[in-house]
């Protein structure tokens, strides 16, 4: 049927009428039998009319199932246009089918959008495919009244899957390496088919790191069982359960200072005009005093970075000052030489430090850069230097406060606290899951602090792979929902450099809107230019919709027009009249996928454009 309507230009598919067939098998059938109870009622006997009487019986009973054949497809078709259903899956089931395709991903059950569908999707659009229900037979209808209640639980259209022939979809794993974005209003889907995507790429081997916001239960326990099963290790962070998580350092992996305050910057809120330069002198605040601190021997951590740089910068001055003084004086320089540079700072030791550091050891070219650049930031116009911090600090003080100064600056060394460190190279070189529930709705800004700071040290990670590793290493899957909160550099430059280092994006939000209203349109626009597979769930804003649809091929798309017409002559005789009837296919190219069918598509099913270049309509499971 597809072939004709590809290949034949004056073939149109009616896919919205009465099943004659079935109608004719009914009347076969009927013939059938009153043949045989004629034959019975009227006890005719002889061997030439029980011969003729039985010919008659088997002809029409034949020609009634071959009728009834004939309906078949139909018949699938229209209950395919009116019911819907929850496509359920055990895990267990999945698992054993991903064990003998390991280079396959499951991506559902669903077909290839083509000429076909896209055909049949324009004929039934304005109309109402339900009232096909009335077309099927009462036995049919009466064995799928069990299904209503899902059809009408999953709501949209039905028929928008009833468009195609679907069957259980398995394609190459290698799609994803080319990022994946995910769009849908809430109660879509989108935690589903994430769900089953996590799921999968455990199954391949791969590392699983998880950004959840919600901290969606059925997500979780999900993945935690199939670790179980696979004996992979689970780890969870939640800052609302901070007994049950694990601790993560996200400032640990780096390779120079420059980093750490980019890092720390990105948390803030980036803007325009004056509202940039406080975050470019918050970056300048990290800078120096994460190097400071490196200088000293210390290892920056966030609170290390925050207590410092906001309340004890004197002390790490002075301590920076000292080693100087030890490099160039010797280790007896402060019983040898303090009472001396105290007196020169009228008192202050610190005071006669800078002194001797700046009148001294800078004009015999014996500074330090980490020391004099945090000399500038000490003696900066404290007025000047709150007012350009004036942001910055309440962020720092709630990622320092309890319970996140332990959960985010977590001491190796503090052994009263059992709770495992994660280090998130660490992590995706072995392999698990890290799961990461950011508490959203609990505290938004820190929520998305976190998300971006976690996705700032996996993109370091990353980097560290592709620059001293070749790349090489096990396969990596982030997970990040609502991630139009998670939005900073390290998610682009993961996005752009990651497929290299072996990771996979699975980014999420409801529609592009969040994206522009969080970073402007030009990053929405990189994000979707840099993930080639975009699962669009239901979808109502127009810019969403657009954007879809503008990655769509244009199909030609069949139409028929009726035309009737009659003309009488008054000054002629009444018998003196004409009349034509006439019928016209015509074809125009249309959008593949209906801009209107996105806003109708049931729950837990989506409409994919692929890597490969090919749009597919698909049905989500539920794993059991």
């Amino acid at each position: 049927m597809s072939k004709s309507i590809e290949t034949n230009g004056l073939f149109m598919e009616n896919m919205y009428r009465p099943i004659y067939e079935i109608q004719s098998s009914y009347a076969w059938a009927g013939a059938s039998l009153f043949t045989a109870g004629s034959w019975v009622y009227h006890g005719v006997s002889g061997h030439d009319v029980s011969m003729v009487a039985v010919s008659v019986i088997a002809a029409t009973a034949g020609m009634s199932v071959k009728r009834l054949k004939e309906a078949l497809p139909q018949i699938r078709r229209q209950i395919k246009l009116v019911y819907n259903y929850q496509y359920l899956i055990e895990s267990s089931a999945l698992w054993d089918l991903s064990k003998t395709q390991r280079d396959k991903a499951f991506f559902g059950r669903g077909f290839e959008w083509t000429i076909t569908e896209a055909n049949r999707a324009y004929q039934l659009v304005g109309k109402r495919p339900e009232h096909a229900k009335g077309f099927l037979p009462w036995a049919v209808r009466r064995a799928l009244k069990k299904v209503e209640a899902d059809t009408e639980k999953l709501e949209g259209r039905p028929w928008i899957q009833g468009c195609g022939d679907e069957q259980d979809l398995w394609l190459d794993a290698s799609l994803f390496w080319s990022h994946s974005f995910y769009t849908g209003l809430p109660g879509a889907g989108k935690t589903t088919m994430l769900t089953l995507n996590s799921v999968g790429a455990l199954y391949r081997g791969n590392s699983v790191l998880v950004l959840d916001p919600k901290n969606d239960p059925n997500w979780k326990n999900r993945l935690r069982a199939e670790a179980k099963r696979l004996g992979v290790p689970f780890y969870y962070f939640n800052i609302a359960e901070p007994s049950q998580s694990v601790r993560i350092d996200p400032l640990v992996n780096f390779t120079v200072t420059t980093e750490i305050a980019s890092r720390l910057a990105n948390v803030l809120e980036k803007g325009s005009g004056s509202s940039e330069g406080f975050r470019s002198y918050a970056w300048d605040s990290f800078y120096v005093t994460a190097e400071a601190l490196r200088f000293i021997g210390k290892r920056p951590s966030i609170k290390m970075v925050a207590d410092y740089m906001l309340n004890r910068k004197s002390e790490l001055a002075l301590a920076a000052l000292s080693k100087i003084m030890t490099m160039h004086y010797g280790p007896d320089w402060y019983a040898n030489m303090a009472t001396q540079i105290a007196e020169e700072g009228r008192g202050n030791l610190l005071q006669g430090l800078i002194m001797r550091y700046q009148q001294v050891l800078i004009p015999d070219d014996k500074g330090e850069d980490a020391v004099s650049s945090f000399i500038g930031f000490l003696t900066h116009d404290q007025s000047h230097q709150s007012k350009m911090l004036a942001t910055t600090k309440p962020m720092l003080t709630q990622l320092t406060a309890a319970p996140l100064d332990k959960m985010l600056s977590p001491d190796p060394n503090d052994t009263d606290d059992e709770r495992p460190i994660i280090d998130i190279k660490k992590f995706i070189d072995t392999g698990g899951v890290l799961y990461i529930a950011t508490d959203s709705s609990g505290n938004p800004a820190i929520s998305a602090a976190v998300s971006k700071l976690i996705m700032e040290d996996t993109c370091a990670a990353a980097a560290s792979r592709y620059n001293y590793e070749g790349g090489k290493g096990v396969r990596v899957s982030v997970f990040g929902d609502e991630i139009h909160s998670a939005l900073s550099d390290g998610l682009i430059n993961l996005a752009a450099m990651g497929r290299g280092a072996g990771f996979e994006l699975h980014l999420s939000t409801q529609g592009v809107p969040d994206l522009i209203d969080k970073a402007g349109d030009a990053v929405a626009s990189r994000v979707l230019s840099l993930t080639a597979n975009w699962f669009c769930l239901r979808a109502r804003d127009d810019i969403t919709r657009e954007r879809f649809a503008a990655l769509l091929p244009e199909y030609p798309i069949k139409s028929k027009q009726w035309q009737l017409s009659s003309n009488t002559d008054s000054t002629s005789k009444l018998h003196n009249y004409s009349g034509s009837v006439g019928e016209r296919i015509m074809e125009a190219d249309k959008p593949a996928y209906p801009l209107s069918l996105m806003s109708e598509l049931p729950k837990l099913q989506y409409v994919a454009r692929l890597a490969n270049g090919k749009t597919y309509q698909c049905r989500i499971p539920i794993l059991l």
